[in-house]
C-alpha cells in the first residue's frame, strides 16, 4: 500500500468497530488523491505503540497495523463513493450556480 503524488493505493473508511478497537476499511486505487476502484476490505487490527528514540524533531511513535482481509464491504465502497463524489458535485454545482 501506498501513493506518489496522489496515485497508488490507499485505505477509506472507518466502520464496524469492535471491542478490540478493530475496525474495517476498504484499499483503493486512487488517482489524484481520489478513489477510483475498491481492491479489497480488510479488518484493521492496532498492533503496538512503539517508541522511537528522540529525533531533532522529539520523540516519535510508530502505529504497528495487522491487516485481516475479508469479503469486499460494497456498502462501505458506496458509502465512500457517495461522500467523496457528493462533495465533489457539490462544488462544482454551487461554483456553477453561484458563477464562480
Amino acid at each position: 500500500m501506498g501513493s506518489f503524488n496522489g496515485f497508488g493505493t490507499n485505505f477509506f473508511g472507518h466502520s464496524k468497530v469492535e471491542h478490540d478497537e478493530s475496525y474495517v476499511a476498504t484499499e483503493f486505487i486512487i488517482v489524484f488523491f481520489l478513489p477510483v476502484f475498491p481492491l479489497g476490505s480488510y479488518r484493521i487490527y492496532n498492533s503496538e505503540i512503539a517508541e522511537n528514540s528522540r529525533s531533532f524533531f522529539g520523540s516519535s511513535k510508530n502505529t504497528k497495523y495487522r491487516l485481516k482481509k475479508i469479503k469486499l464491504d460494497l456498502l462501505q465502497v458506496f458509502e465512500v463513493y457517495a461522500i467523496v463524489y457528493g462533495i465533489i458535485g457539490s462544488i462544482i454545482f454551487l461554483g456553477w450556480y453561484f458563477e464562480i
